[in-house]
Order: structure tokens, then C-alpha cells, then sequence
């Protein structure tokens, strides 16, 4: 190699180091910029009792499509993250068709998803995050804002038969969901019934309830779960299962499912003594004075006996034993 040659020679070493560290830089801002997918949150329950999320890539397409695969990576994928739980029930299914409906003065669209009756199932926490974990995971989209849920074909209700309608990440709100911290005890009166099944007995015992939830929900689950006392006996099957609880106006809305009509608990409980158990227990709660039983979100009429269920209960003294 002569003198002569090194310049030129030094001038395409360093063309060529140009080129290929412009081609690196361009190939990895290409691969940065994907086009072609979006990362979509995933929102779950967390070992602690909140909402956390996880991203999935998601192709872009038509928005019917990428909903439906939002929504299919919401219900079925496990997540990474072992501190994270599914929400949806393995026992839950979706009728078809989904349907992403426009809103024309809004330019936005509601997804509207139709689930089997086992969406009754859940219990009012579970339901509670599974609901907030859809809506958050489906408005994700930049294409929705709002969610409608239907059971069998029907708006899904409140415990007092309202349409829920339209849910969002206004009126659904995750932050505040259960934290293991936000816990308080509460010594609560249960009552339950004597072996003849025709007399209550008080019980007072210490539970943690969450302030953010109804008392009467951990009052309730309390009953199911059976007294602790010698000689107190079960007034309620632990089949049944809490759908929901709400106060309003000083009546106390109880919603529990079929089970409530159609087992019985391991004792000799009358018709009129479970009721009783239920309603005295209730009424404990400072601002309920009244109980209006739900069966399946529905009013009934009887229990199995005499007992008209359609009517607003009060507390009963004397029924009350020694």
C-alpha cells in the first residue's frame, strides 16, 4: 500500500462506519415505531386485593377486531405476573355476538358484552373487580369510553332493578378498590336459633369488614358462615350465596340467590325464624330499619311457607329467646 492510497483509503473506512451506524440507528427507530400493533392493558386483581395491569401488543385493525381481541386476551390469558388473578369465572360464558355500538354525537363507541346467568355467581367483591377490571381494560381502547353489560339478554341492574347502563372509568373507578390496609373491626350481633328452630339467640362476635362496602354484606356472610356459640344452630344454608346489598332511606335491599328459597340449613329453623335471624341481625346496623328481601334481583312472594317476601320486614322482639 503506497502513501498515495491512505487518504482515499481512510475516506471510505469512515464513509463506511457512517453507513452502517445511520442504517443502525434507522433500522432500531423503525423497530421502535411498530405500526402495525398497539400495547393494550390488561387489568387484573392483585394478591393485595387491587387493580393492576399487565400489556399485550394487539394488531392494528378494524375496530370490531380489536376489540374482540382485547376483550378475548381479558378473558383468557393468565397473566405473567403471579402476583395477578383472572377475574373472569371459569364458569362464566359469553353469548354472542359482541357488539361495539357507535355514538354518533360522540364519534365514540360503547362495547356492549351479553354473559350467561352464571355472571350471578360471583360474589358482590368478585363481581365488583371483575367489573371494574372490564371496563378499565376495554376503555383502554382510544376507540371506547364506555362499557354495557347484560346478563341473558337483560341491563345488567342494581340491587333496587335500576339499569347500570353505561359504565367508565368515571363512574367505575379503580383507585379506591380494597386495600389489605383498609380494613376496620367491627363487633357486630348475629342471631341464630335455639335446637327447637322456633326461638333466636343473640351472638355478638369481632369481625374486619371493609368501610367501603355495606356491614351488612359481612353481617350476612356472617349468617351463612354459622354460629360459633354451643347450643346456637344455622338459620341459613351455606349454599346461598350474597348477589347484593344496598341501603336506601333507611331500608336495607338484601339480594341472595335461589339457594335462599330452595335449601334449608342443618338445623330445625322455621320459615319465620330464618327470616328473623336475617332481619334482626340487619336492623343491628345503626341506619337500617327496614329489609326488603331479593331473590335473583327479583321481588318474591313466599319462602317455602306463609311468609309473604314482598313486604319490607322489621325487628322482631318476640322472637327473641332467653
Amino acid at each position: 500500500m503506497t502513501k498515495k492510497n491512505t487518504p482515499y483509503i481512510i475516506v471510505i473506512g469512515v464513509l463506511l462506519i457512517g453507513i452502517l451506524v445511520f442504517g443502525f440507528a434507522f433500522f432500531r427507530d423503525t423497530e421502535a415505531r411498530d405500526n402495525t400493533h398497539v400495547n393494550a392493558r390488561v387489568y387484573y386483581r392483585t394478591d393485595g386485593d387491587t387493580v393492576d395491569y399487565e400489556e399485550y401488543p394487539v394488531q392494528i385493525q378494524e375496530n370490531e377486531k380489536m376489540a374482540s381481541n382485547v376483550f378475548a386476551k381479558f378473558t383468557e390469558s393468565t397473566p405473567k405476573n403471579p402476583s395477578l388473578r383472572k377475574t373472569m369465572p371459569e364458569d362464566l360464558s359469553i353469548i354472542e355476538p359482541l357488539i361495539i355500538r357507535l355514538v354518533p354525537e360522540r364519534s365514540d363507541y360503547i362495547f356492549v358484552v351479553n354473559f350467561s346467568k352464571e355472571y350471578y355467581n360471583m360474589t358482590p367483591i368478585d363481581e365488583m373487580f371483575f367489573r371494574a377490571a372490564l371496563v378499565w381494560t376495554m376503555t383502554d381502547l382510544d376507540f371506547i369510553n364506555n362499557v354495557e353489560i347484560q346478563v341473558e339478554g337483560k341491563d345488567l341492574t342494581n340491587v333496587l332493578g335500576t339499569a347500570m347502563g353505561s359504565l367508565n372509568r368515571i363512574n367505575i373507578d379503580i383507585h379506591p378498590l380494597i386495600s389489605p390496609n383498609k380494613t376496620v373491626s367491627r363487633v357486630v350481633k348475629l342471631y341464630f336459633t335455639d335446637e327447637t328452630g322456633t326461638k333466636l339467640l343473640p351472638e355478638e362476635r369481632t369481625i374486619d369488614v371493609n368501610p367501603d362496602l355495606p356491614l351488612g354484606q359481612f353481617i350476612m356472610a356472617q349468617l351463612i358462615l354459622g354460629p360459633r356459640q354451643e347450643g346456637h344452630f344455622p338459620t341459613v344454608s351455606p349454599d346461598v350465596t350474597i348477589r347484593d346489598m344496598q341501603y336506601q332511606e333507611g331500608i336495607c335491599f338484601v339480594n341472595l340467590s335461589a339457594d335462599f328459597l330452595s335449601k334449608r340449613p342443618a338445623s330445625p329453623a322455621t320459615d319465620e325464624v330464618t327470616v328473623y335471624s336475617i332481619v334482626n341481625s340487619l336492623v343491628e346496623v345503626t341506619q337500617v330499619k327496614k329489609v326488603q328481601f331479593l331473590i335473583e334481583s327479583a321481588i318474591v312472594t313466599q319462602l317455602k311457607g306463609d311468609i309473604d317476601l314482598s313486604r319490607q320486614f322489621e325487628r322482631n322482639e318476640e322472637i327473641i329467646g332467653g
